[in-house]
C-alpha cells in the first residue's frame, strides 16, 4: 500500500526516543514493519502487549526483528525460582486459599490479593499502604492487616512451597523488573500497544539506553413503538422517552401519579417475542423475560376460564418432587359453595409448594389425552404427592405415602419437571399458583411494590409470618425482631421501605436467617388485590392486569412469535413502573493491570500522529471522535476515517457473519446464550478456555451437590454453593460473583448451555475468518489488534447518565473510555453500538445519519 504522509513521517524519523499516537485502524504494524525495513542492519526487539498480537508481528515483520511479549522476556525468572516444576507453580491464588493459610477473614484475603496485583504493576520494590486498594481499605477497621498479610502472602509465592499460593505471572515480571535489566542483543526497541504497559514494564523499557519507538493509541425490553403514558396526559412511542422525562404510574391501592425516568436502555433483540392481549383490547409485546404485573384473581377471573378454558393441565412441585395433573380450571370445592382454581385446591390438599398451568382446554377428555402426552415425553409421574384417604380411592399406591415416596425417590421427576419449564420458558421463581403453609420448612416472604400508596413518596412493604418460637428466635438474632401475630398464635414481621432494593435486600437477609424461604414480588392494586411480578413468558390467559384506569383487565390471548427489532425499557425512580400501551408494567432493569499512557509518560524526543485510520469510514470515526472529545483531557487529534465503505451501517445484519464484543467474560456467557436462538456457528476469539464456562459448570455442581463432576481445586474446596455465594458477597469478587448471578438465574439449564455454547464453537486459523458466516465471540481487551466487518456492541461498557444525569468527564475512569474506544473501533462496516453510548450520542445530538 502507498504510505501517507504521516507515515512517512515516522518511517524517516531519526528519534531516539519516539513516541507515535495512532488512531485505530491506522495501520500501526505496517507503519512499524516499515520502520523496521528501512533499517535492515539494525537487530530490533519488537514487544507486543499480548501473545496473539506478538505472533501476528511474527510474520509480517522483516527478518531482522525479534517478536517477543514482556512476559516472555522476563520468564527466566520463574525458571530461576522454580525451575521444572516453573509452569505448574504459576497461576491464580484464590482467598479462599489465603484464608485458610493465614487464618485471616475473606475481605482481608481477597485485599491481600488485590494489594500484591497493584504491587506487581507498580514501581516500589516493596508493598506500601499505596497499593492496598481504597474501595477496600475504606471497608476494614485496620488496613495496615492488610499490608502484613500481603507480604507474607508474597514470600510465600516466591518460596513456592504452598501448593494452592501460586505466583501470579505479573509476579515473576515484577521480580524481572526489580533487577533493573539490560536487554542485551538489539539495537532497538519497538513497543506496540504502549498505552497498555503498566508501570512495572515501562520501567524495564525506559532504562533502556538504545533507541526506541513507543506506539499507541490511547484513546483506545418493550417493542419500539411502544405507546408511553406521560405525566402531562400526552403518549409517546417508547423510543422518544429521554431520561429526566415525567411518565404516568401507579403508587398502589389504585392510585396514579408520575415518576421520573432515571434511564432508557436500547438494545436490538433477536429471538422470541411475547404479544399480551387483553378483553379490552389493549395489547403490549415485549420479551419473553421482562416482567409484567399478572395473577389468577379470585372472581373475575373465575367467571371467565369457566366460559373459556374449564379444564387445564398442571406441572406441581413438592421439594424435589415433579408431577402433572388435570383438573377444573374453576373447581368448587365443599365449603358454603364456594370455588377456587383446581390447581390451587391440588397444591393445598397434596401440601405442595407451587404449581404451573401447562396448558388449558375445552374438554376433560382433551386435558387427559394431553397430560398423558406431557408424562411420557418429559418422564413425569402422574400420582399424587400426599396420600389419598379411604375415602378418596380404594386401596392402590396412592393410599400409602410409603409407596409414593419410593416413586418418586425411583423417578427422577426434577429433570423432568426442569425441562418441562424451561421448554414452556417459565421461571421457576414464578409459579402461577402458592402454597400458603407454613410448615414443612415452605415460606412466603412477601415485598409488595408501593404496598403503602403515598402520591409523592409511596413506600414499598415488607412481610413474613410463622408459628414456629426458634424461627423467631433466628430472626431476632439476624437483626428481625418479630412481633406477635394479630389473628393467630405466632409471629410476624412488617416493615416499610422507601428504595425496593433494601426491601429485597432485607428478604434476602431473612431468607437466610429462616435457612430459606420464597421471596414473593407483588404489586398492591388496591382493595386487598395484589399482582404477582410475572414474565411475560409466564402469563396465561384468564390472568387479571391493571390497565390505565386503574381496572383489572383480564388476559384473552398470549401469542409467541420469533422477532428482530429495538427493544426498550425505562428504569422510573421509587416506583419501579410505567403504563405501556394503556398496560401498567414493570421496569426490568433493576485500570486494566494498572495500565499507563506510556506514550506521555516516555520522555520523548519527537511525537508524531497517526491519524487516518483504514478499517473504517466517517460514521465510526465520528462516534470515536466524539466519545474522545468529550471525556479524554487534550484529545486534539481526531480521526479520519478513510476506509471502504465511506459510510457506516449502525446496525446489524444478523444473516451475515458478526462479531460480539463485550467488557467482560460473565456478558460473553449471557450475550453467546441470547444468539443460541439464531442456530449459527460460534468462534470465540482465543479459544473457548478463556471465557471461562468449566467454572460455570462447576459452581453449577457445586449448588446441586454433585462434587465429583467437579474440575476446579478452588471451587471444590468451598463446602456448599451457600459458602461460594456469601464469600462472593463478602469479598466483592466480581468473578465469584458473576458465577453465583449464571447460576441463580439459568438454574438447571447450565449444563445444557454450556453444552451447546462450546459445540457450536469452530476452531479456525485468522486465515479462515474472513470466510466464516457465524458469530465471533470476544471480550474487548481480547479483540485489541484486530478487525470485523460487522460488530455488536454488548451493554456491559461504561455507563454516561447516572440517576438522570448526564456523567461528565470527572466522573468516569480514564480506562472506561479507552476499552470502550477499543470496542467499538474493531468495526469496518457496521456496529450496533451500547445502548446508553446510543443514548449519549443522541442526548448530545452526535449520532452519525
Amino acid at each position: 500500500m502507498e504510505l501517507t504522509d504521516e507515515q512517512h513521517r515516522v518511517v524517516r524519523s531519526g528519534a531516539g526516543r519516539l513516541a507515535v499516537q495512532a488512531g485505530a485502524g491506522a495501520a500501526k504494524t505496517t507503519t512499524l514493519c516499515e520502520y523496521a525495513a528501512a533499517r535492515p542492519s539494525r537487530r530490533i526487539l519488537y514487544l507486543a502487549f499480548n501473545k496473539s498480537i506478538q505472533l501476528e508481528a511474527q510474520e509480517r515483520m522483516p527478518a531482522n526483528v525479534t517478536s517477543r511479549t514482556t512476559h516472555s522476556m522476563s520468564w527466566r525468572k520463574a525458571a530461576e525460582l522454580y525451575g521444572a516444576r516453573a509452569k505448574d507453580r504459576m497461576g491464580n491464588t484464590y482467598p479462599s486459599s489465603i484464608a485458610r493459610a493465614f487464618g485471616c477473614g475473606a475481605l482481608t484475603a481477597t485485599a491481600a490479593l488485590q494489594t500484591i496485583a497493584r504491587w506487581c504493576g507498580a514501581l516500589e520494590p516493596t508493598i506500601g499502604q499505596q497499593h492496598v486498594p481504597p474501595e477496600l481499605a475504606a471497608r476494614m477497621a485496620d488496613p495496615s492487616v492488610v499490608i502484613a498479610v500481603a507480604r507474607d502472602v508474597w514470600s510465600a509465592m516466591v518460596q513456592g512451597r504452598v501448593p494452592d499460593i501460586r505466583l501470579p505471572h505479573d509476579g515473576y515480571l515484577k521480580l524481572f523488573q526489580m533487577e533493573q535489566p539490560v536487554l542485551r542483543g538489539f539495537d532497538t526497541i519497538l513497543v506496540d500497544e504502549a498505552q497498555d504497559l503498566n508501570l512495572c514494564t515501562f520501567d524495564i523499557v525506559r532504562r533502556q539506553s538504545v533507541p526506541m519507538v513507543l506506539v499507541g493509541d490511547a484513546h483506545q425490553c418493550v417493542v419500539e413503538g411502544t405507546l408511553v403514558a406521560r405525566a402531562d396526559g400526552t403518549v409517546v412511542p417508547i423510543e422518544r422517552i429521554e431520561p429526566g422525562d415525567r411518565v404516568r404510574t401507579t403508587v398502589g391501592g389504585g392510585k396514579f401519579s408520575s415518576a421520573v425516568v432515571a434511564n432508557v436502555f436500547r438494545r436490538k433483540r433477536v429471538g422470541k417475542l411475547v404479544r399480551i392481549r387483553l378483553v379490552s383490547g389493549r395489547e403490549l409485546t415485549s420479551t419473553p423475560e421482562h416482567t409484567h404485573f399478572a395473577e389468577f384473581v379470585e372472581g373475575a377471573s373465575g367467571r371467565y376460564l369457566r366460559s373459556n378454558s374449564p379444564h387445564m393441565v398442571y406441572l406441581m412441585r413438592r421439594g424435589d418432587w415433579f408431577r402433572v395433573g388435570t383438573t377444573r380450571m374453576y373447581s368448587p370445592i365443599a365449603r358454603k359453595g364456594e370455588s377456587q382454581y383446581g390447581v390451587k385446591v391440588r397444591v393445598s390438599q397434596e401440601q405442595a409448594d407451587c404449581g404451573w398451568i401447562v396448558s388449558t382446554h375445552p374438554s376433560e377428555l382433551a386435558a387427559r389425552v394431553e397430560e398423558a402426552v406431557v408424562a411420557a415425553n418429559y418422564g413425569l409421574p402422574t400420582i399424587v404427592f400426599y396420600r389419598r384417604t379411604p375415602a378418596w380411592t380404594s386401596q392402590g399406591a396412592a393410599s400409602f405415602q410409603t409407596s409414593i415416596h419410593e416413586i418418586f425417590q425411583r423417578v427422577p421427576s426434577h429433570l423432568g419437571g426442569d425441562k418441562l419449564l424451561h421448554d414452556l420458558g417459565f421461571s421457576s421463581g414464578a409459579p402461577h399458583f402458592l402454597s400458603r403453609c407454613k410448615g414443612e420448612g415452605r415460606r412466603n416472604i412477601a415485598i409488595t411494590l408501593c404496598g403503602d400508596p403515598r402520591e409523592s413518596k409511596p413506600l414499598h412493604r415488607f412481610s413474613v409470618s410463622g408459628s414456629d418460637d426458634a424461627d423467631a428466635r433466628a430472626m431476632a438474632a439476624s437483626g428481625f425482631p418479630t412481633r406477635p401475630a394479630k389473628r393467630s398464635r405466632g409471629w410476624r414481621l412488617e416493615s416499610s421501605f422507601s428504595d425496593f432494593g433494601a426491601a429485597e435486600k432485607a428478604a434476602e437477609k431473612v431468607a437466610e436467617a429462616l435457612g430459606g424461604a420464597l421471596i414473593v414480588r407483588k404489586l398492591s392494586v388496591g382493595q386487598g388485590v395484589t399482582l404477582r411480578f410475572m414474565p411475560a413468558a409466564s402469563v396465561q390467559p384468564g390472568m387479571a392486569m391493571l390497565n390505565d384506569e386503574g381496572e383489572l383487565d383480564l388476559v384473552q390471548e398470549v401469542e409467541v412469535r420469533e422477532g428482530d427489532c429495538k427493544v426498550f425499557d425505562l428504569n422510573i425512580e421509587r416506583t419501579h413502573n410505567f403504563i405501556a400501551n394503556g398496560i401498567v408494567t414493570h421496569n426490568s432493569i433493576y485500570g486494566f493491570r494498572g495500565s499507563i499512557d506510556a506514550l506521555q509518560a516516555l520522555d520523548a524526543d519527537e511525537r508524531l500522529p497517526l491519524t487516518r485510520s483504514f478499517r473504517f469510514g466517517e460514521g465510526i470515526a465520528a462516534v470515536a471522535n466524539a466519545l474522545l472529545s468529550a471525556f479524554t483531557p487534550g484529545f486534539d487529534q481526531p480521526l479520519v476515517g478513510a476506509g471502504e465503505p465511506k459510510r457506516t451501517r449502525f446496525a446489524v445484519d444478523t444473516k451475515k457473519g458478526f462479531a460480539v464484543i463485550a467488557r467482560t467474560n460473565a456478558c460473553i456467557f449471557e450475550e453467546a446464550v441470547s444468539f443460541l436462538a439464531l442456530n449459527r456457528r460460534f468462534h470465540f476469539v482465543g479459544g473457548t478456555e478463556g471465557y471461562k464456562l468449566e467454572k460455570i459448570l462447576d459452581a453449577y455442581y457445586l449448588s446441586c451437590g454433585d462434587r465429583g463432576l467437579m474440575r476446579d481445586p478452588y471451587l471444590k474446596s468451598f463446602e456448599s454453593f451457600e459458602a461460594l455465594a456469601s464469600l462472593a458477597e463478602e469479598a466483592e469478587d466480581p468473578e465469584l460473583k458473576h458465577l453465583v448471578r449464571v447460576v441463580a438465574e439459568y438454574g438447571q439449564r447450565v449444563p445444557d448451555l454450556v453444552d451447546e455454547i462450546k459445540s457450536r464453537h469452530v476452531e479456525m486459523d485468522k486465515e479462515a475468518w474472513r470466510r466464516f458466516d457465524g458469530i465471533f465471540l470476544s471480550t474487548a481487551h481480547k479483540s485489541k489488534g484486530l478487525e470485523f466487518d460487522q460488530v455488536w456492541l454488548a451493554d456491559d461498557y461504561m455507563r454516561f447518565f447516572e440517576d438522570g444525569k448526564e456523567v461528565g468527564p470527572d466522573g468516569v475512569v480514564q480506562e472506561e473510555v479507552h476499552i470502550l474506544y477499543v470496542a467499538l473501533t474493531r468495526a469496518r462496516a457496521a456496529i450496533r453500538l451500547s445502548e446508553s453510548l446510543e443514548e449519549w450520542l443522541r442526548h448530545r445530538r452526535l449520532m452519525p445519519a
